[in-house]
């Protein structure tokens, strides 16, 4: 939650790849981060190759391929990590050049996205056209390794997990930080154990995936583990789904959205720098999924209240610091 203090992760809070090698697979991570090394997130990983940023879905599935042609004969656990979608203010990174030629001269020279960071950048010509332009790229390139795996393997012989960690706010006229453009996110799964041709209607979040993983391919989860087991794969699904922004110096924001309805909840106090933050005045308000965040569509319901307020406090624990405010240690 805070990019300028690095926070160890226990040791107790066993990883995926942690579980994976003690599975006895080889484990990989092929386009990884190096803030991992420090903080703990890649511990498990025999082999981890930094690279920072610029990530095409193309290189990386020509680097899986390459992976299991020259060791195949191992068990293999691959992660593998792409950015074509991910949007970056335009001086950072330059939009696809086969969506630039079929631009303006004035849509291509777009100034609007300076000085922003990617969660807020706004609607433009150039953001979207350099969207899809990645989508159809991503999909081709996963086409070639998805066609890779099944002629090479049966489909109990591998287990595919695409999942994308948030969206993007370029479709959305007023785009927050945890508004439905940029938590509703794709969570696709194929091979061993899935159920074939379905499409679940129902919610999910990204912790679900660690005891998906552990159902299907046979290792324990721990306490510390949040997530639960869809119910798609038996399990007992979730009520609520909740997406938050902790980041230092910004208020807090958090969307708990059920089936139907969304509580967002937002501090008139900054985020500590320690991750806590003083919620005794912070904003609520629910609403219909459909209609979140537009004025006049709160819903007052004592009943909602009852179903909400107890799960969000459970979500809240240890982030609320109850007024309590200690001052960082002065240099000596």
């Amino acid at each position: 939650f805070n990019d300028r203090i690095v926070m160890t992760l226990p040791p107790e809070f066993v990883t995926l790849s942690e579980r994976m090698r003690s599975l006895g697979y080889t484990t990989t991570n092929l386009r990884g981060d190096g803030n991992g090394v420090y903080n703990g997130v890649t511990r498990g990983y025999d082999r981890l190759i930094v690279t920072p940023y610029r990530l095409p879905a193309y290189e990386g599935a020509e680097q899986v391929i390459r992976y299991l042609e020259g060791l195949h004969d191992a068990d293999h656990f691959i992660f593998l990590h792409a950015t074509d979608l991910h949007p970056w203010p335009n001086k950072n990174f330059s939009i696809p050049s086969a969506a630039q030629a079929q631009l303006s001269l004035a849509d291509r020279i777009d100034t609007s996205a300076e000085g922003k960071p990617s969660p807020y950048l706004s609607p433009s010509a150039l953001n979207q056209a350099g969207f899809w332009q990645s989508v159809h790229s991503v999909d081709r390139a996963l086409g070639v390794l998805f066609a890779y795996l099944e002629e090479h393997y049966t489909p109990d012989e591998y287990l595919v997990n695409l999942y994308s960690d948030h969206g993007v706010s370029i479709f959305d006229e007023d785009p927050h930080i945890v508004s439905a453009a940029l938590t509703h996110t794709a969570w696709m799964m194929r091979g061993a154990g899935v159920p074939k041709g379905i499409t679940a209607d129902e919610m999910t979040s990204t912790v679900d995936i660690y005891p998906t993983l552990a159902h299907l391919l046979g290792f324990p989860v721990d306490a510390t583990v949040d997530g639960v087991l869809p119910r798609i794969f038996g399990g007992p699904g979730r009520e609520i789904a909740c997406s938050n922004s902790l980041f230092p110096t910004k208020p807090y924001f958090l969307a708990a959205r059920s089936a139907t309805r969304t509580l967002f909840l937002e501090t008139e106090e900054p985020v500590n720098m320690d991750g806590t933050v003083d919620l005794s005045k912070a904003t609520i308000a629910i609403y219909p999924r459909s209609h979140e965040k537009e004025k006049g569509y709160e819903i007052d319901d004592p009943s909602l209240r009852a179903f909400f307020y107890p799960r969000v406090r459970d979500f809240l624990t240890g982030i609320a610091d109850n007024g309590e405010v200690f001052p960082p240690p002065k240099e000596a």
